[in-house]
Order: C-alpha cells, then sequence, then structure tokens
C-alpha cells in the first residue's frame, strides 16, 4: 500500500477527474477523510470516495459524459453502497434532523469496525424511515423524519437485551412470516398486505420465506430516504384514497423526487438530503444471534424480533446478507438499480468455501436448488411445501459477471486495506446493476393517469443477459429482473378503476391503509 499522503494530492486526483483528465489507473487516489489516501486500483473513472466532506461521496447522480460506460455505473453502484453504509451522524436519533445525515468525523480506516463483541455502528440507511413506519394501520400519519417508531407493548415490557451487547441507537423490530399466505401468484406481484395475508416488507419476493443452513429464517427490511419520505407526506399519499387522487389529478401523476445534477465536482457543497432525490433500499438480514465468531464478518446490528405466531420479541443480532439499492436521478428517471450480497451467502467456483460454511447452501450439491416454500393454485390459494425450519439449499442461477467480479475484488482489497483487514464490508460484493441507457419516459414523468406496466426503454446490466438478481431477495424467481416486476407497481387502489394506476416503480405505496 502507498504511504500516506496529503489530502491536497486527493482534491488534485478529484479536479483532474472531473476534467476528464484521468490519471494513470494503477495510481489513481480514494480520499479518505482528507487524512488516509490508499491506492485506487479499481479503474473507476472517478475515484471511490471514503470522504463524507467531499461532494463526491454522497451522491445525487452519475456524470453525464460516462453515462454510457457501464463500468462506471457499477462503480456509481459501489459509491452508493459505501455513502449508505457510512455510520449516520452520532447525533441521530437524539436529534431527529441528523437522520440519513453521515458522520463527517468518520475515519475511512475505521470504516465496518467494530468494537470486538458489539454490533457494527448504525449506518446511513439504518436512519432512514421505515416502510412499515410510513404507511400505517387506519391510514394514520407517520411521524417525522428521523423520528423513532414506538415498538409494540411486547417487544419492551420485558428488557430482554443480550447479555453484554449493547443496544443499537434505535432497535427496529422485524417481524417474521409464520404461515403461508392467502395468496402468493405471480400475476399478484408484490400485492399489498391486506391482500396476501402478510406483510409484504417481510416476504421474499415469490416462493415464501428464506431458512438458512442454522434452520433460521431470514428477516426483511425497506427503508426510504427523506426526498422519498417528504414526497409521500407532503401529498399525504400514506393514505390509499390519497394517491388514487394524486395519481390522476396532479400534473406529474405519481412521480418521485429525482436527484439533482451531478455534484461531484470538489468547489461544490456538500448535497442535501432532498437534493439526493428518491432512494429505497431493501435489506435480507440473517439471524446471527448464537453465531458471535461471525460478528467480525457481517455488518450486524442489534433488532427486536417478533414472533407473529406468539407476538413474543426477543433481542437478537442480526447480519446483513443482501441489499437492494435503487435510486432516481435526472439521468436515472425509472432509477438505478443495484444489488449487493455477503460473499458467503452461496458457492462461487471463483473462491473457496468460507471456513463457517455458505449461509445459505450446505456445499454438498445434492438438494434440488432453489425450491419454493409454498405452492399456488390458479386461485392463488396457496399452501407450504415444507416446515420453515428447514434449510433452503440456493445457488446462484446467473453468475456474477467477470468485469463485475474484477471490480469487487479491487474495491474489497482496497477496504481491506485501509482498514487493516478489520471491516467487514470487505466480505461484501456487487452482483450487478441494471440501468436504462436511453430512457424515454412520458413527460411530465411519469404522467398523470400513468398505468402500469411503465415502460421507458431498454435495462442493460454487465455480462451477457441483462438479468439482475440477488440469491436472498429474488431466490425463486433470479430469472426476473428487477424491473420486470416493479414496472407492475401501483398504487393502493380503493376501486376497481383505480387498479392499474402506476407507482412509480414502488411497491412501497401499495403497503398504504
Amino acid at each position: 500500500m502507498r504511504s500516506l499522503l496529503v489530502a491536497a494530492v486527493a482534491a488534485a486526483s478529484l479536479v483532474l477527474a472531473a476534467c476528464g483528465q484521468e490519471a494513470d489507473p494503477e495510481k489513481r487516489l480514494v480520499a479518505a477523510n482528507f487524512e488516509t489516501q490508499v491506492e485506487d486500483t479499481t479503474g473507476c473513472g472517478i475515484p471511490l470516495s471514503f470522504d463524507p466532506n467531499s461532494p463526491a461521496f454522497m451522491t445525487t447522480d452519475i456524470s453525464g459524459g460516462i453515462l454510457t460506460d457501464q463500468a462506471a455505473v457499477d462503480c456509481y453502484a459501489w459509491q452508493m453502497f459505501i455513502a449508505l453504509n457510512w455510520p449516520v451522524d452520532s447525533g441521530w436519533p437524539a436529534t431527529a434532523s441528523q437522520a440519513g445525515v453521515p458522520n463527517r468525523s468518520a475515519s475511512a480506516s475505521s470504516w465496518g469496525v467494530s468494537i470486538q463483541g458489539q454490533p457494527t455502528p448504525t449506518t446511513v440507511w439504518q436512519s432512514y424511515k421505515g416502510a412499515d413506519e410510513t404507511f400505517l394501520p387506519g391510514g394514520a400519519a407517520p411521524s417525522g423524519w428521523g423520528e423513532v417508531a414506538a415498538l409494540p407493548a411486547q417487544c419492551t415490557s420485558d428488557n430482554r437485551l443480550l447479555a453484554g451487547v449493547a443496544a443499537s441507537p434505535a432497535m427496529p423490530m422485524l417481524s417474521q412470516i409464520s404461515k403461508a399466505p392467502k395468496r402468493l401468484s405471480q400475476n399478484e406481484l408484490l400485492a399489498s398486505a391486506a391482500d396476501t395475508g402478510f406483510s409484504s416488507s417481510i416476504n421474499e419476493a415469490f416462493g415464501g420465506w428464506l431458512t438458512d443452513q442454522k434452520g433460521k429464517l431470514a428477516y426483511f427490511d425497506r427503508r426510504m430516504g427523506k426526498a422519498e419520505f417528504d414526497y409521500i407526506v407532503s401529498n399525504q399519499l400514506y393514505l390509499a384514497a390519497n394517491q388514487a387522487k394524486v395519481a390522476t389529478s396532479a400534473d406529474a401523476g405519481i412521480s418521485l423526487p429525482k436527484g439533482a445534477a451531478f455534484r461531484g465536482t470538489p468547489s461544490l457543497p456538500l448535497a442535501t438530503q432532498d437534493q439526493l432525490g428518491a432512494i429505497e433500499v431493501k435489506i435480507a438480514w440473517r439471524d446471527l444471534t448464537t453465531e458471535q465468531d461471525l460478528w467480525n464478518r457481517y455488518l450486524t446490528s442489534s433488532v427486536y424480533l417478533q414472533d407473529p405466531d406468539t407476538g413474543q420479541c426477543r433481542q437478537a443480532v442480526v447480519g446483513m446478507v443482501g441489499m437492494h439499492i435503487i435510486h432516481k436521478t435526472d439521468h436515472f428517471p425509472d432509477f438505478v438499480w443495484s444489488t449487493f450480497e455477503h460473499v458467503d451467502n452461496v458457492p462461487d467456483p471463483s473462491r473457496p468455501a468460507p471456513a463457517g460454511g455458505y449461509s445459505f447452501n450446505d456445499g454438498k450439491g445434492t438438494t434440488p436448488s432453489n425450491q419454493p416454500r409454498v405452492k399456488c393454485d390458479s386461485a392463488g390459494n396457496c399452501k407450504p411445501l415444507f416446515p420453515m425450519s428447514e434449510p433452503v439449499q440456493v445457488t446462484r442461477q446467473f453468475p456474477i459477471p467477470t468485469e463485475v467480479a474484477t471490480l469487487n475484488a479491487a474495491v474489497q482489497k482496497m477496504i481491506g486495506e485501509m482498514t487493516g483487514g478489520s471491516s467487514v464490508f470487505q466480505y461484501y460484493e456487487l452482483v450487478n446493476v441494471l440501468w436504462d441507457q436511453a430512457p424515454n419516459p412520458p413527460s411530465p414523468e411519469p404522467g398523470k393517469g400513468a398505468t402500469s406496466p411503465l415502460s421507458y426503454g431498454s435495462f442493460i446490466s454487465a455480462g451477457p443477459n441483462t438479468v439482475v438478481a440477488n440469491t436472498t431477495l429474488e431466490t425463486y424467481i433470479q430469472g426476473t429482473n428487477c424491473t420486470g416486476c416493479h414496472k407492475f407497481a401501483k398504487i393502493a387502489s380503493t376501486t376497481s378503476d383505480q387498479d392499474q394506476l402506476a407507482a412509480d416503480f414502488s411497491f412501497l405505496f401499495g403497503s398504504a391503509h
């Protein structure tokens, strides 16, 4: 690794990149909190930033000059991953307005490094507003941005804290599916909780639940950034009836805010959260409460897990195994869709099996893979096929493209060098990015009375095909693209003539009452 350099070198590197005067790819530098500089051998046209005080860190959009470059889009996905997984400002949740604000004092050398035996520091995205906090029963107005939702009484009446494990600043409650849904068929897509009989926030796409090799269920979380939350609140879209009004009477219909123009130039001020545009994340968690020897390989968090059969809560430590990031920007009016996974999820022929085994594969290859947990008839009635405690044998249907794997190796190496091999984030990898090279949205976008499926242009990704799927978030439908489902996203209709009104690619709106 190169010796430590002064911050001025990094600033000069960013200026040259912004002006199109790229340095030798083997000698680019990446900013690390204005103090630590490490060699950037990723080949990214604009070096990845690990400096929360740089305009290139929490980016609002991609540079228009490199929009035709898949490699640049892949680097953009990694930049989003870095920024969203950065520690949140230490003032949150005591100061609600600091939700979504990165800790400007945190150093790159400490990114993803935990105190032994404790969960990872709370990230930016973990302070985002949860879908279940936004779309409340009865259409009640949600609490304000950054305000932590109250937990159910059964999660707080008994202080079930793990011995010696610190509680996270705001411990969320995650629920698991306890029984097969009433309907779970392809044509239902991701229908609302009222239609499916269980919360879509923990619906593992189609096919039922996901159980790891320890017999423990995976849990799921959906969150949104401030620009999207403010848009929903200002238009009262947490009420199903108001969604129809906005979709049919407003000039633009339901149209989530776009990120501002590219802001990677060092002379620009830091972007505000409103300038970031709509960001949604969907997270898959694995229960690692009794696997403390693995905590140093995962982004971990203290949470409450509620069993919907008994209503009981228990504190647990969970590890992130999958992450979807979608971001709506000026260049990506139909979003840029990126997905990340933990390297221990499933077998990869390019590397040996992890010492602790795969999370969702027994490593033997003798069990049929990606088998749905439920079977549905033509009417959408479903029945379970396996006990919920039986592990799912998961394999990746479409290999990570070679060029993405090469980028991953370079970024992982860089993270390891910055942190002395201690960061949990060196164990995550980009699977792929789906994006529209030449979007052609209706005007105004997406348009008054727009109906699903929305169609903008032709989506592309790295590799020989355009299928982008996460083994933990699309386990049973890996042959279907993100947009193959999300283009059908609709409002939470209250009458039959509203059934096809589009919700701008977001399934969150279907949760409204």
